[in-house]
């Protein structure tokens, strides 16, 4: 089973290891989709390559020699967040979404600069151990 479609209805994490094991390689490639999305995103006035977004705003090489661990930025506000639960449906733009609303909330209280628009210092909002465990951001409505 190399290529399927991925399943409809959330399964348990195991269940997703298993059929890893098993074989399955990734979902089945649609042809012209990522043209499609390309143009899409061009369209739109996005960027397709990081690079080329790098260089419209003048952030190429601003990295350079520095070591960047921004997830100690959620260990530090929320210590039990991580891992996380496991993703359980075929939604990873929600989870990669989720987690870097979550990486960037960190790294913004840990910083404590202002708020460009309200001038306000944000602070970390309580979240309950539970809520903690699971990631702090939720992925589904």
């Amino acid at each position: 089973m190399p290529f399927a479609q991925w399943p409809q209805q959330p399964i348990p994490g195991l269940s997703i290891q298993e059929m890893y094991e098993r074989g399955y390689a990734g979902a089945v490639k649609q042809e012209g989709a990522r043209e499609q999305l390309r143009d899409l995103i061009v369209s739109q006035g996005g960027y397709v390559d990081a690079a080329d977004a790098c260089r419209v705003f003048h952030l190429e090489g601003s990295g350079a020699g520095k070591l960047s661990l921004p997830f100690l930025a959620i260990n530090q506000c929320w210590p039990n967040a991580l891992p996380g639960p496991a993703q359980t449906t075929g939604d990873c733009v929600s989870w990669g979404t989720k987690n870097a609303c979550l990486v960037t909330l960190a790294v913004e209280i840990v910083n404590g600069k202002p708020d460009e628009q309200t001038g306000k210092v944000e602070g970390q909002p309580e979240i309950s151990a539970e809520g903690e465990r699971n990631g702090v951001i939720a992925t589904e409505p």
